[in-house]
């Protein structure tokens, strides 16, 4: 991978980004009808996710392209699961402090994108080992990882069962609890994408081992 295209691939989730963020605040600001107060700060959460794929992407890069130091090394996992902090903080005030169905919804679905964030963020993390398997194998466990991504995916299920449980109490659960099942189906997906990048780490950190000590 060249220069140029590394800079490319690193580019598109922040251009991506600041798309859902100027987008989400532009459907927000002009209107305050039930449909904007939902769409406004769902898409605008959406944006934490390519944030967090930034983490993940610029991770990887930086180590085929031999640029990955220790600066990276923990600045961009921070910037993923601070991203992930940040989302479900909000939506949980969004919820909690709701007024109309409307917000209740939007809250709920933007602390779900939280979680997904935190998952795409571990898998940034899982992914700072690829080339520095030496030096940073005894760091953090690979169960650890894994155990954090299912550890999202059960919340995310568990907070979606407990919406749905109320749908006879106002419609806005109804809603919010099937919105998060979804978000719980990719929270979930990405258990195995956290599983596979740790597993791959252990195996070829193995071998080498194996290697060194006949």
């Amino acid at each position: 991978m060249n220069y140029g295209i590394s800079v490319l691939f690193r580019a598109i989730p922040l251009a991506m980004a600041l798309f859902c963020f100027g987008y989400g605040a532009f459907i927000s600001a002009y209107g305050d009808d039930s449909n904007r107060l939902v769409a406004g700060p769902v898409v605008f959460s959406l944006g934490m996710i390519c944030i967090a794929l930034f983490a993940t992407a610029a991770t990887i890069i930086r180590q085929i392209i031999h640029t990955y130091g220790r600066g990276s090394l923990y600045a961009l996992p921070i910037i993923g699961y601070l991203a992930a902090v940040v989302t479900i903080i909000g939506g949980i005030c969004m919820f909690t402090r709701s007024t109309s169905a409307s917000s209740f919804v939007a809250g709920h679905v933007v602390a779900g994108v939280g979680l997904i964030t935190t998952c795409v963020a571990t898998a940034a993390t899982s992914s700072t080992r690829f080339s520095l398997i030496p030096a940073n194998s005894k760091m953090i466990g690979n169960g650890i990882l894994k155990t954090i991504a299912i550890t999202i995916s059960l919340i995310a299920w568990i907070w979606a069962f407990v919406l749905l449980a109320k749908s006879d109490v106002h419609p806005a659960y109804f809603v919010a609890g099937h919105v998060m099942v979804g978000l719980a189906c990719i929270c979930t997906s990405l258990i195995a994408l956290v599983a596979t990048i740790a597993r791959q780490i252990r195996n070829v950190y193995t071998d080498r081992e194996r290697k060194r000590w006949p």
